[in-house]
Order: structure tokens, then sequence, then C-alpha cells
């Protein structure tokens, strides 16, 4: 413990407290305690004078008062509880008879016992006279009152016995005071400075953890001061320090607001990018028409179809545009294939066959420097790749297709099976069904082949007739 610590303090002001408790307490019982003992003397005193009144009242039952030669004796036979003295005195306060067979004829003092005054209710009276208490009872002979009856008690008699109880109920409030001082050290030390000390370390701890300054402890102080100072370091250290995350927060909020400005203005770019490359896709649209009819159409067709399957598969209205876009742009590398291949009505040669191959490359190749902020060209590039890893160019497993290049895939086998080509007829929407059904999972992707099947066969898809570039979804 330090020298001048909480404990102490706390165990000192309680000392004191249970001190000023005892003393009080003391005095309080003085007081009582002497009216109490008085009052139980008096009333031995008032049974005494009651029975010296019947032994009067017998005797004149057959004498005159005068004829009690030997009051001394009666007086004296009937003090039962041994008072210091009792004396009879006639109705003009003259002493008459006294048991110490001396005092008689003498005059009482008016001052003291002249207004005495005895009715039904006032039947006794205790006055204090020099060192003594005396009970005073009338003697009522015929309804009138012809004297009265004195019996006197020291007044030191009184004193002795109660300073003896106040020095037992001292001693009790002294062991009582003991047993209360242990006790209250030992909740002080559990209770009280046991907590502070825990507190004071768990600032110690905290201070410790997060680099804060510490309070260098003082032996000559309490634990509670020393507990104050320190939390008042660690409290204005971490004011300091939330202001300065305060002022790092604002410059933060400045920054992102900053930045939230600049992405507004990077997607205003990006729409106004967008509407250039359609505006792009449009133009190019337009010099495969005049070189290939089939090609133009089939791409818008082929974005229709991929738009439908990838808001089936729940796929968001930004990742549904990313679709898009890839789809009806995902041919645009035949621009490169020599027209006459593009529209022969025969069976294309190995060679040729390798030409039409190389379109997704060429395709990828235009768009690439396009800056996007998704991979728009690879999803083009790998429109003909396949799950089991036969489709090209590069031949790529499932696991390594995009998303987009998967449901571009099955929209464009979907629209060559169910559309006209320059070399045979339309085979119709059931041979297409049946061809993505059969393949599903080996050559197409099983979640975008069942929606695709959903929706022609639960939904009813059809292809529209209006040009799909001109459709932003």
């Amino acid at each position: 413990m330090k020298k001048f610590g909480i404990s102490f303090k706390l165990y000192t002001i309680t000392i004191s407290v249970l001190v000023i408790t005892v003393l009080v307490t003391s005095g309080i019982n003085i007081i009582r305690f002497r009216s109490m003992y008085i009052e139980a003397l008096m009333d031995r005193a008032r049974a005494d004078a009651q029975d010296l009144r019947e032994g009067i009242y017998q005797g004149l039952e057959y004498f005159p008062l005068e004829s009690f030669s030997d009051m001394t004796t009666l007086l004296n036979a009937r003090l039962k509880h041994k008072f210091s003295y009792a004396y009879i005195a006639d109705r003009n306060h003259e002493i008459l008879y006294h048991s110490d067979g001396i005092t008689v004829n003498k005059k009482l003092d008016p001052a003291v016992y002249g207004n005495l005054v005895f009715n039904r209710d006032v039947k006794s009276v205790i006055v204090s006279s020099g060192k003594y208490y005396e009970m005073v009872i009338p003697v009522v002979y015929k309804f009138n009152v012809i004297g009265t009856i004195h019996i006197g008690l020291p007044k030191s008699a009184v004193d002795d016995t109660v300073i003896a109880m106040i020095i037992q109920n001292v001693a009790v409030l002294i062991l009582i005071l003991i047993l209360s001082i242990a006790l209250l050290y030992i909740v002080l030390a559990r209770s009280i400075t046991g907590p502070i000390a825990r507190l004071r370390e768990k600032v110690t701890e905290i201070n410790r953890e997060f680099k804060l300054p510490t309070y260098a402890e003082d032996e000559t102080i309490d634990e509670l001061t020393t507990f104050s100072h320190s939390f008042d370091v660690m409290t204005n250290e971490l004011v300091k320090r939330t202001k300065e995350l305060a002022e790092t927060n604002r410059l933060l909020e400045i920054e992102l607001a900053q930045r939230t400005a600049a992405e507004r203005k990077l997607k205003e770019s990006y729409r106004e990018l967008q509407v250039t490359f359609e505006g792009s896709i449009n133009a190019i649209a337009t010099a495969i028409v005049s070189r290939d009819p089939y090609t133009a159409g089939h791409q818008q067709r082929v974005a229709e179809l991929s738009c439908a399957i990838a808001e089936d598969i729940g796929l968001t209205g930004e990742q549904v545009r990313e679709v898009y876009l890839a789809a009806v742009s995902h041919d645009i590398g035949k621009i490169a294939v020599p027209t006459e291949i593009l529209i022969k009505k025969g069976k294309l040669t190995d060679e040729e066959m390798g030409i039409i191959r190389t379109h997704p490359q060429v395709g990828y190749d235009i768009l690439k420097p396009i800056k996007f902020p998704w991979p728009l060209a690879e999803a083009v590039l790998q429109h003909h790749e396949r799950m089991n890893g036969t489709g090209y160019p590069r031949r790529l497993p499932g696991a390594r297709i995009l998303l987009q290049a998967r449901i571009i895939a099955v929209a464009d086998v979907v629209e060559a099976i169910s559309s006209t080509r320059p070399y045979r007829e339309a085979l119709g929407n059931d041979a297409a069904m049946t061809e993505i059904e059969m393949n599903k999972g080996t050559l197409y992707d099983a979640r975008v082949a069942d929606a695709c099947l959903k929706l022609f066969r639960e939904k009813h898809f059809a292809f529209s007739n209006r040009a799909v570039i001109e459709k932003k979804p």
C-alpha cells in the first residue's frame, strides 16, 4: 500500500465517522438511561409511598392522626426499597414525622412545594430538592388533602448507576466499533481499492497496447489520484488522436468527393465511348450488309437471344449490356473474309474454312485497342470455344471461357441452325434445340443451355424482325 493510499484515507474517514457515532450515541444514552433509571426508581418510591399512605389510612380509621406517637417506626417499616428517607408533611408544608426521627416541625421551601397541585389526573409529583429527588403523593382524608408523603433518593446514587450502565454500553459499542473497523478494512480492500487497482491496470494496458503516453507514478499519492492522472493522460491523448482522425476523415471525404467526380466523368466518358463504339458497329454492319447481308442480320439476332439468356440466368443490367455489346460485334472479324467465301453456296474447302476461322482473331485485333472496363475483345475472341476444349482458335477448356462468350456461343449456334444459310435452307428451332440439348455440358455451358431451352420451349421466344443494333438494353 502507498504511504497515503486510498485505502488509508477511506479507512481513516470511516473510523472517524464511527467514533463520532459512538460518542453521539453514548451522549444520547446518558440522557436516556438517566431518565429511564430515575423513572424506574421513582416507580419504586411511588409504590412505597402508596404503602405508607395505606398504613396511615388504616390508622386513621381508629385513631386521630395525633395519636401516632411512633410514626418514625411506621415510616421505616414501610420503606421496602430502602430509600434514603421518608417523611410526612401537613397541609401547611410543615414536617410532622421523619424517618430519621429528628427532623420535625421544619417548614418546607414554599418555592419548591408551595405550588404542588393534586387532582384526579395528577396523583404524584417528582421534585428536585437539593441533592435529592423526591416523590410526593397526597394523603386525602374525607375528600380533603390533609398532608403529603415524601420519599427521597440521592441524586448521586442515580448518577453512579447511570454511569455504570453507560460504561457497559460504551464497552459494547467499542466492541462493535472494532468489529466494524475490521469488516470495513476487508470491504474496502475487496470492493473499492481492488476494482480501482484493476481499472488502473486496464488503463495502463490500453496505453501500452495503443502506445499512449503514461503517467509516471508517485509513491506519495494514493491509487485513485494516480488512476485519475493516468486516465486524464489517456483521455487527452485519445482526444488528440480523435481530432487527428477527424482531420484525416475530412481529407478522405474530400478525396472521395474528388474520386466520385472522377468516376462520374469516367462513366460519362464510358457512355460516350459506348455511343461511339455502337456507331462504329453500325458503320461496320452497314459495310458488311453490302458484302454479306446474312452476316449483319445474324449478329443482330444473336445479340437479341444472348440478352434474353443473360436476363434469364440473373445477370445484372450492366452485365446484360456487356453481353449485348459482345454479341452484336462477335462476327465483326468477317469484314476481312473475302465476299466470295461469305456468300458461297456450296461446301467450303478446308482452306476456305481456315480463312473463315480467322474471324474471331481479326475481330479481337479490331476491338483490342478500344479501352473497355471489361474484356470485350476477349469475349469476341472466345465465342467459338467449347466447354470440352474442342473449339477455336485457342481450344480453351470451359473454366477459362468467359461467361459472355459461353452465352454468345449458344445463341450463335441456335441462330445459325434455325436460319437460312448461303449453302442451305433453315433447319428450324426444333433442330436447334435438339443440338443444344444433346451437347449440353459437353460443348455448351449447362446453365446457359438450360436457359435457352426454357426460353424457346416455355417462354416461346422468337427472333424479332427489327434490327437489334438499335436496341439498347
